[in-house]
């Protein structure tokens, strides 16, 4: 097994590649690769390509892990965005069952089909972003003031 690979060339974009399988040692491993880039550099914006991926060896367990590892680092305020790059409906649906897991979400998830589009979407959002354009929170954070 491998973990994801991770590209800080270009920080804050962070670009990953997950592996054929990923295991909860990964997904360990993971965690801690992202809140020690977030402690050293400050907060990112993820593309994480997921189409090698196989997702027959994916589980609840999986979802679960991912989420609150997310959910961990969203709390602290890494995130800029989450985006995910695949053309698989069956991951698409991975990705869907993720966000419904996740109970701190602070910043956009958004698929896309191609790494070209999630990347100039990337530096369109952070261009947005850098000038105070891009909301930090939606309607499900808990972070977020009462409604008036």
């Amino acid at each position: 097994m491998a973990a994801p690979s991770v590209d800080t060339s270009e920080y804050p974009i962070v670009r990953i590649r997950f592996q054929p399988e990923l295991t909860h040692e990964d997904i360990g491993r993971h965690h801690e690769t992202f809140d020690r880039l977030f402690n050293e550099r400050g907060p990112f914006l993820t593309i994480a390509t997921l189409d090698q991926l196989r997702p027959g060896h994916l589980s609840a367990k999986h979802r679960r892990a991912l989420g609150e590892s997310a959910d961990a680092l969203a709390r602290r305020g890494a995130f800029i965005a989450e985006f995910v790059v695949t053309q698989s409906s069956i991951l698409r649906g991975f990705v869907t069952a993720y966000s419904w897991l996740r109970s701190h979400k602070n910043h956009p998830l958004i698929c896309f089909a191609t790494e070209a589009e999630a990347l100039a979407a990337a530096h369109d959002y952070l261009a947005r972003y850098n000038r105070g354009q891009t909301p930090r929170r939606d309607a499900r954070s808990s972070d977020d003031p009462p409604a008036r």
